[in-house]
């Protein structure tokens, strides 16, 4: 499944700060890092999100504690959970399932062709020269790329100019990408996952 939080610009204050308490001291001092609110925002609600997912499939009420050591994160005392969080400007997105997978959103933002030519192949490029609205195109061909690198436990260290995912996905792997409202969604997995939205009210539930 894939859980996802929308408008997080309508979180208020108050929300954020319930949030605050709710979330892990290791979330919390993580979060913190961020100079930003929005950055800090996102950061806790990515891992409610997280939380949220892992009593709604797994039944798990005890302390989520991520590590970070070997790269892709892990939950250290429920390896049998995997997942994989998001963010963007216009949505958060948690990935969650029994195998390995990745996510990624990304805002529709009109980006400069120079920054296009560094991650796109070359029939990528041309399609994005004929789109009447390239930053959707590219905002779709972005997750994908990210999901899949995600997924491998890579990142975006990998030639993505080398790899297009918008006709032919790796043997074995399911990937799919949506066009929500103001961003695009993608991930890659094992098998296909469907998306639940949740509203801040659902992730700030105390009692799980």
């Amino acid at each position: 499944m894939i859980y996802v939080l929308e408008n997080l610009s309508l979180v208020t204050p108050q929300q954020a700060q319930k949030a605050m308490g709710i979330v892990t001291c290791q979330r919390r001092d993580y979060a913190a890092q961020y100079r930003f609110e929005k950055d800090q925002k996102q950061s806790l609600f990515a891992f409610l999100l997280l939380r949220y997912g892992a009593y709604a499939e797994f039944g798990e009420t005890a302390p989520l504690l991520i590590d970070r050591s070997g790269g892709k994160p892990v939950l250290l005392h429920q390896p049998q959970i995997r997942f994989n969080l998001s963010h963007c400007n216009n949505a958060v997105a948690c990935a969650i399932s029994r195998d390995e997978v990745g996510v990624d959103v990304q805002d529709w933002i009109v980006r400069q062709l120079s920054v296009a030519e560094q991650v796109c192949t070359p029939k990528e490029l041309a399609l994005l020269r004929q789109e009447p609205e390239p930053e959707k195109l590219f905002a779709k061909i972005w997750t994908q790329k990210e999901s899949y690198g995600k997924y491998t436990g890579r990142g975006i260290v990998y030639p993505m100019r080398e790899h297009s995912f918008l006709r032919q996905v790796p043997e074995g792997l399911c990937m799919e990408s949506f066009l929500m409202d103001g961003y695009a969604l993608s991930y890659c997995a094992k098998e296909a996952l469907e998306i639940c939205k949740v509203t801040p009210e659902e992730l700030l539930y105390e009692t799980i």
